[in-house]
């Protein structure tokens, strides 16, 4: 299946490159999922497409033979709970809180199938294709889209067909590092931009 929500805008190649990707790791159950999008990170890379070790939620594909691993009641939460250093590398050795996220999910203050489907991929070591430039943008960044919220977002949208696909399923240390620390970035300015606003709200109400 290939999934787009109705606020993604996608590059002509988008389609293309999902139906060849899929048909091209149908058989490598490593490969759990394939994306269409990629952070806006300078990747200077071999191929036109990288192996990363986590999901995206923004248009992406994958197949029967892997959905069969989602874990809808997140059972392997505990395992993640009492093991520190799987914990670590759920959440991207340390550069990004996704098991905070995975615990908001299970207390009921977000409702994420993407956290879920992340926790299934990651306890069976499956890996994602990423394009190194982005095949799509998200436009629900103005308000409109039910998880976005307001902001800025990349809006870059290759236009370039991808054409040379990986042929070792492995994770590129470099790439990920690069991606992660990203990622890190975009977290703590997330967490200062909501720090300076409690305080504005702090002020106007206690003036």
């Amino acid at each position: 299946m290939i999934v787009l929500e109705d606020d993604l805008v996608i590059s002509p190649y988008f389609l293309g490159y999902m139906n060849h990707a899929l048909n091209l790791y149908a058989d490598r159950y490593q490969v759990m999922q394939i994306s269409g999008h990629m952070f806006p990170v300078n990747l200077q890379a071999d191929t036109d497409a990288i192996f990363l070790p986590f999901t995206t939620s923004w248009g992406w594909a994958t197949w029967e033979r892997a959905w069969r691993s989602f874990d809808a009641d997140s059972r392997s939460y505990f395992r993640l709970k009492n093991n520190k250093n799987l914990r670590y590398q759920f959440n991207l050795n340390g550069s990004y809180s996704y098991f905070n996220m995975l615990e908001d999910q299970l207390n009921g203050k977000i409702d994420s199938w993407a956290i879920r489907w992340y926790l299934s991929v990651f306890m069976q070591r499956g890996l994602t294709l990423y394009p190194t430039k982005s095949l799509l943008s998200n436009i629900g960044f103005d308000g409109s889209g039910t998880h976005c919220g307001k902001g800025d977002v990349d809006s870059f949208i290759s236009h370039e067909t991808v054409l040379f696909f990986p042929k070792e399923i492995a994770i590129n240390e470099k790439f990920f590092k690069s991606v992660a620390s990203y990622l890190n970035i975009h977290s703590r300015n997330k967490r200062i931009n909501t720090s300076r606003i409690r305080i504005l709200i702090s002020r106007a109400l206690l003036g």
